[in-house]
């Protein structure tokens, strides 16, 4: 069967959101004064601190992921170029109901200087099962996946969010407008899923404008999510001023 993508790309004021129930609400604060993670200090890593598991449920990560300094937020360090983290989601949340929104608020930092294969920041739902918790830039057609990407290309000043899916096999892609990147302001990326029509749209929020460039797309057929993913891939872990930092993610049923 062949899958249908439709993609626009507008220029949107922030959304309200009511009566929204929360099922993940994360800032990895982290030291004295946060009850259950006293002891966690910065360089500590995400998967092996035992005490960053909302509602019972754990994260998971790719690559070395730890706590950064300041006591919020999570940056990178090690060899690799690649991270991310990950948490299993209730797969009925996709199913039916009501818009399913995820939410990170992340720091792009200043390694993205000499940007290869897939860079950027990524947002997405995709199928642990059939994806095997790849990183979203590597999920394709072996599983399905709605995700964001700020994307630098090529000049990594003029960075662009682009939209990434796949379903039954099928993958569509489609990039929106440019944004510029500033390496030490906190942007804020949202992905919106809606069960009852399979549409979804992205939203990255420029904080020197103040507006939000926004892509939005539908799947002809339902696809089956129970993994939420944030990555960063094709970044420089060489030291440097400003590292890229997650600051949180959020997860909503509105």
């Amino acid at each position: 069967m062949k899958i249908a993508h439709l993609f626009v790309l507008s220029l949107l004021a922030p959304a309200v959101f009511l009566r929204a129930e929360s099922v993940i609400q994360e800032d990895f604060s982290c030291g004295p004064g946060v009850p259950g993670r006293e002891k966690i200090t910065p360089g500590t890593r995400l998967k092996q601190s035992g005490a960053v598991a909302p509602d019972n449920a754990a994260w998971d990560t790719a690559g070395a992921v730890v706590f950064a300094p300041g006591g919020k937020g999570l940056t990178f360090v090690g060899k690799e170029g690649n991270a991310g983290v990950f948490i299993e989601v209730d797969p009925g949340l996709f199913e039916s109901g009501s818009p399913v929104r995820a939410e990170i608020e992340f720091v792009p930092g200043e390694a993205w200087v000499e940007p290869s294969g897939l860079p950027g920041i990524w947002l997405g739902f995709a199928n642990s099962n059939s994806a095997k918790k790849e990183l979203l830039a590597n999920v394709n057609e072996t599983g399905d996946h709605v995700a964001l990407r700020y994307a630098a290309a090529p000049d990594p000043v003029n960075w662009c969010l682009r939209a990434e899916t796949g379903v039954s096999g099928e993958t569509g892609a489609a990039a929106g407008a440019k944004v510029p990147m500033r390496p030490d302001a906190t942007y804020r990326m949202t992905l919106v899923y809606d069960p009852s029509d399979h549409s979804f749209q992205g939203e990255l929020s420029d904080p020197e404008s103040g507006s939000v460039k926004s892509l939005k797309g539908k799947l002809s057929i339902p696809p089956v999510f129970n993994l939420l993913r944030v990555d960063f891939t094709g970044f420089s872990i060489a030291p440097g001023p400003i590292q890229p930092l997650i600051k949180s993610i959020s997860l909503t049923k509105e």
